[in-house]
């Protein structure tokens, strides 16, 4: 079979790809590795000074494990969408 006709009107040199190429898609990763590790950090010690985050709730010994989480997944979706697009 030869070709459809999207390939007539559209040649494949002519198409521009989707995604991000391997270099972008680490260094995107990189910077949203780094934003996450900063929110964990700033939870932390928001928590050590005794005024914590607004996602870490009132000044209580302990944070249910969900909220530490929570801003973290963010830039874990980010990371991950950046290297299901890798072309």
């Amino acid at each position: 079979m030869q070709g459809s006709v999207r390939d007539a009107v559209f040649p494949r040199a002519d198409r521009p790809q989707r995604g991000l190429r391997a270099p972008w898609a680490g260094l995107l990763s990189v910077g949203w590795i780094a934003i996450g590790v900063s929110l964990v950090a700033i939870g932390a010690a928001s928590r050590q000074i005794g005024k914590p985050t607004w996602w870490l709730g009132d000044a209580v010994p302990t944070a249910p494990t969900l909220l530490w989480i929570v801003p973290v997944l963010g830039p874990f979706a980010a990371v991950m969408s950046a290297h299901r697009s890798v072309r």
